[in-house]
């Protein structure tokens, strides 16, 4: 599901999606970008954020993790084998082919991203996720018998992990 650079492509660093390409055997295969499922509204200026940027937000919509704010990063790199990321959002489309670490997942990174956003999908796929509403409305994700990232309700019903405190060394 990533996007990748066309093998055939004359210029050799131009990304395709939705275009066939050829592997080395002459075999076509359908290139596509991978997709991010973000749905909140962007009433905001450019490169103005209405979230706080230290806010990281559980989304069962999307489809890969990324974040707008390099701070809560280390390590970020150029992706490998030229991935790229392509967001979708009601603000547009944006592509990006920086990865960083957050602790040890992976993050796709872009600056003018709606939120820093970390994909129920992926997170329940790697670590054990609770959620019980008798006793809280909020997710726990534990990464380690010791360590949990609390994502709490906030208005207007986004799930919320405040990183302020967050050591990512």
């Amino acid at each position: 599901h990533r996007l990748r650079r066309n093998e055939d492509d004359s210029g050799g660093n131009s990304p395709t999606a939705g275009q066939g390409s050829t592997n080395g055997s002459g075999e076509a295969r359908e290139v596509r970008p991978s997709i991010a499922g973000f749905h909140l509204t962007q009433h905001r200026q450019r490169n103005s954020h209405a979230l706080n940027p230290m806010w990281i937000l559980l989304d069962s919509e999307s489809t890969d993790h990324f974040f707008f704010n390099r701070d809560l990063l280390t390590n970020i790199t150029t992706a490998p084998n030229g991935e790229v990321l392509r967001m979708h959002s009601s603000g547009g489309c944006i592509d990006t082919n920086q990865r960083g670490m957050f602790g040890d997942l992976p993050i796709w990174y872009h600056p003018r991203a709606l939120g820093n956003v970390l994909s129920l999908a992926r997170l329940g796929k790697k670590y054990t996720v609770e959620f019980n509403t008798r006793i809280e409305n909020a997710f726990i994700v534990h990464l380690t018998p010791f360590t949990t990232l609390k994502f709490i309700c906030r208005e207007p019903g986004l799930y919320v992990y405040d990183a302020t405190n967050t050591d990512l060394s």
